[in-house]
């Protein structure tokens, strides 16, 4: 009984030894006097690395980032250029983030590279690598990143450097090529909301019957000439165009993008961009002018509203009879006619759409980037005016 007692003691006593070791930290232990280290440890070409330095010390830190920072590419020193040298004082607790955005072109080659830091004559060493964009990134960015970004560049240029202007003429460019598919959606939506009442009626027929039901609403399609996904091809269309305008105009200031340039524009000016559209900077996500910001969401708002009511437009036919109910009361034989008073699930949805797509602009509009309210104020009225021109040539069909 003593021996048992003896090895649990012992097991207990070397269990508790081991946690404390190594879950107590060390006495002694000296906090770094300085953290060197990368912002990330992975850059795609054209992206410029980024070098976090952290002042632990109780002084203050100074050093120059060209004459106290060594970068290296395998192990050849690189030599930035002089503009990009800055002395820096850095207090106690303090964080510096030097970026190497002006210098990208010392960087266009997949490597590791290295960086040290010499501060009291003590070196501080960190990495970090160049890799090569993947191979759908490379089509994104050759394909259509640099091809959209020398169409602003080539604009801006012959628009006195406005941002503004340029995205105007790039969304009047964007509808033009759109015109033909955003007709035949526009025709489409149309033809789908005459035969709505052919396509209630089959859903009431084959309300138990859905394999059945989807083969007459196929027959129902084909006989009518209507194509029930007509209306996607346009967003599938302009979705991607949306995404890269979107990101060229987030990053239209960055130097990196000087990497995409064509040769006929060598000479292109990235600072001298102006991104002030008379009251409004269209590159500010807020503004101390809140009343001007908040009517023009307002504006971009009842535009979105016109449009899609626009949309829902379709001449009536007098004729036509309405829906109704077949009831026979207990203990009768008569039989009472009533009106189906039953809501429509497509008339709801259109309802919500035509109320929730402004309300959704509004929010987006102010609360997001304000060129995206000049895109949108632009795309609402070639819109409503290529609306109106669909609804007048199906009207006089009709």
């Amino acid at each position: 009984m003593k021996d048992k007692f003896f090895n649990f003691l012992l097991i207990f006593a070397i269990t508790f030894l081991i946690v404390s070791t190594f879950t107590n930290p060390k006495k002694g232990e000296v906090k770094p006097e300085l953290i060197f280290e990368p912002v990330s440890q992975n850059y795609t070409i054209p992206n410029a690395p980024e070098l976090k330095v952290i002042n632990n010390t109780s002084s203050e830190v100074n050093f120059n980032t060209c004459k106290n920072i060594t970068l290296f590419k395998w192990a050849d020193e690189i030599s930035l250029n002089n503009n990009a040298c800055e002395d820096i004082i850095l207090k106690t607790g303090e964080t510096k983030i030097i970026n190497y955005e002006n210098s990208y072109n010392d960087f266009l080659i997949a490597a590791n590279y290295n960086a040290k830091l010499t501060w009291l004559d003590k070196d501080y060493s960190t990495s970090f690598n160049i890799e090569n964009k993947w191979f759908i990134n490379k089509i994104f960015s050759y394909l259509l990143y640099a091809p959209v970004y020398n169409l602003f560049a080539f604009l801006m240029t012959n628009m006195a450097m406005s941002l503004g202007f340029a995205i105007i003429a790039i969304t009047i460019l964007i509808r033009l090529a759109l015109v033909y598919p955003q007709h035949k959606m526009m025709v489409s939506q149309k033809k789908l909301q005459a035969i709505q009442p052919k396509i209630k009626k089959l859903q009431e027929q084959y309300k138990w019957k859905q394999q059945e039901l989807w083969m007459k609403l196929m027959e129902l399609y084909k006989k009518e000439w209507v194509n029930p996904v007509g209306s996607c091809l346009p967003l599938l269309i302009q979705m991607p165009i949306l995404l890269v305008v979107y990101y060229i105009i987030k990053w239209v200031r960055e130097p990196e993008n000087l990497y995409y340039i064509y040769n006929f524009f060598w000479n292109f000016d990235i600072n001298a961009i102006n991104h002030n559209f008379f009251w409004v900077d269209i590159l500010a996500v807020s503004s101390s002018l809140w009343l001007l910001w908040i009517a023009i969401a307002i504006v971009v708002a009842l535009l979105q509203f016109a449009q899609i009511k626009l949309s829902f437009a379709l001449n009536k036919n007098p004729d036509e009879k309405k829906d109704v109910v077949l009831e026979k009361k207990k203990n009768s034989s008569k039989v009472e006619v009533k009106e189906n008073n039953m809501p429509d699930t497509t008339e709801m949805m259109n309802k919500m759409m035509l109320y929730f797509m402004p309300i959704m602009i509004w929010f987006v509009t102010y609360t997001l980037f304000a060129w995206l309210a000049l895109y949108w104020a632009i795309t609402s009225i070639f819109m409503i005016i290529q609306q109106l021109v669909v609804n007048k040539i199906w009207n006089k069909n009709s």
